[in-house]
């Protein structure tokens, strides 16, 4: 059985992956460096700190004759 308190979380959990593929796959697009690992703080002591690391999991690669076009 799921409760509304079960879905509001799902819903969370599927906006928080969304933002994050968002935002790894425009800036990569923009030419950042997307890989790395950050630390992330709150200045409340109730908050934990977080670290987050990205990595590269494949060699994307395009043939010689492949055109892309990037949307802007």
């Amino acid at each position: 059985m799921t409760t509304k308190t079960d879905d509001s979380a799902s819903s969370a959990t599927d906006d928080f992956e969304s933002a994050l593929q968002t935002l790894v796959l425009e800036s990569f697009a923009a030419g950042e460096t997307v890989a790395g690992t950050w630390t992330v703080t709150s200045s409340s002591s109730v908050v934990p700190s977080w670290r987050v690391t990205i990595e590269k999991t494949d060699e994307a690669t395009l043939s010689r004759d492949s055109t892309v076009f990037l949307d802007e």
